[in-house]
């Protein structure tokens, strides 16, 4: 099965796999821009503008699991060898519990910063947490978003047009990717269990 781009996706459905990375850590440059550049795949990152060369302050780590963000420096990098840029937001808050002032800022204060440090539009954006509603998604698409991305299938109800993901977990073996390539319902059913866990991150963060 041959890897595609996220870009168009929207407009049709080729059969592949599209690549994804959300939160834009260090580690995607060491380990993961090498296999790119390889394999010449195609893949989409997901930066998190205000915190661009910081720590994960974001995340309820509770300092087990405290990463470093990419810098500018390596996104571009990342961008010149191929690699599409999409925003996650100003600052990873669960836009669903956000008024719409505050929403429009993190889309589109993210967006024209990308543009702005990459001389490049915007057009992709990944949901924090995966969270959606049809209010979100609609100010999504009005500040020019058209491939909008979430979480494991299922998690959004009547909100049609989100781009269910598949994650990939470091811990996974070759037998949970088969069954996320098979799209196997077990699986996704085991993905939005994990992906519930979320909600200590937005309850111990206030996010």
């Amino acid at each position: 099965m041959p890897f595609i781009p996220l870009h168009g996706l929207w407009d049709s459905a080729p059969e592949g796999v599209c690549l994804t990375f959300d939160d834009g850590y260090e580690s995607f440059y060491h380990e993961v821009l090498p296999l790119l550049r390889e394999f010449e795949a195609p893949a989409t990152l997901f930066v998190i503008t205000g915190y661009v060369g910081r720590d994960n302050d974001w995340d309820a780590h509770l300092g087990l699991n405290r990463r470093r963000h990419l810098d500018w420096g390596q996104i571009r990098e990342a961008a010149r060898a191929g690699v599409e840029i999409g925003s996650h937001t100003c600052t990873h808050r669960d836009l669903t519990r956000l008024p719409p002032d505050e929403v429009q800022r993190e889309l589109l204060l993210s967006k024209r910063e990308i543009e702005d440090r990459l001389g490049r539009e915007v057009i992709s954006l990944a949901l924090p947490f995966g969270a959606a509603t049809l209010e979100v998604f609609s100010q999504a698409r009005q500040a020019g978003y058209r491939e909008i991305c979430g979480g494991a299938p299922g998690m959004y109800g009547p909100v049609a047009g989100i781009l269910a993901r598949w994650t990939v977990y470091r811990g996974d073996g070759g037998r949970a990717l088969r069954r996320k390539l098979d799209q196997h319902p077990g699986e996704a059913l085991r993905l939005r269990l994990l992906q519930s866990c979320s909600r200590g991150t937005r309850w111990l963060k206030g996010r």
